[in-house]
């Protein structure tokens, strides 16, 4: 889970722009990878 959300920071200090899509998609691999166990 935290690789998820380091990978978040780092794309988001590389790409400020991209902030929101990139939390959008974090949230989505936090969902799925809590659904497959």
């Amino acid at each position: 889970m935290g690789l998820v959300f380091g990978n978040l920071i780092t794309a988001t200090s590389r790409n400020p722009a991209l902030r929101g899509q990139l939390f959008s998609y974090a949230i989505l691999g936090f969902a799925l990878a809590e659904a497959t166990g």
